[in-house]
């Protein structure tokens, strides 16, 4: 699953790198549109393991990047947008080098143990 979301993922961070270096705002729409595509197609794999906040984190980065490329239409691109671009790259890099690094899939399993642990400690 991470394995095939990350697969999908990887070009999306190349569009970022794009934007930076071109400040396109066809690119930072297809952004957008990628992320929130993104979201929606792992949204019910991801569920199934108790681990939406990925999915519903790209969906809701590709709703604001659609909002701040509204913005930047209107009113032109500017250093915050940039800095804007660059930290959500930023973030997503390092979430995809984790996925490939396997780290994030032992944060993940380490995560469901506690939370089956602490929920059987409730029933109890």
């Amino acid at each position: 699953m991470l394995a095939d979301f990350v697969e999908e993922f990887d070009p999306i961070l190349q569009k970022f790198e794009e934007f930076l270096k071109k400040k396109d705002l066809d690119i930072a729409r297809e952004i957008s549109s990628l992320l929130i595509r993104l979201g929606i197609s792992f949204q019910r794999s991801f569920k199934e393991h108790s681990h939406s906040v990925l999915t519903a984190s790209m969906y809701e980065a590709g709703l604001r990047i659609s909002e701040r490329t509204n913005l930047m239409k209107i009113r032109g691109i500017r250093g915050e947008d940039i800095e804007y671009f660059e930290d959500i790259y930023n973030i997503f890099k390092h979430i995809a080098d984790t996925i490939k690094a396997g780290e994030y899939e032992e944060s993940f399993h380490k995560m469901a143990k506690r939370r089956s642990r602490d929920r059987r400690k409730r029933e109890q």
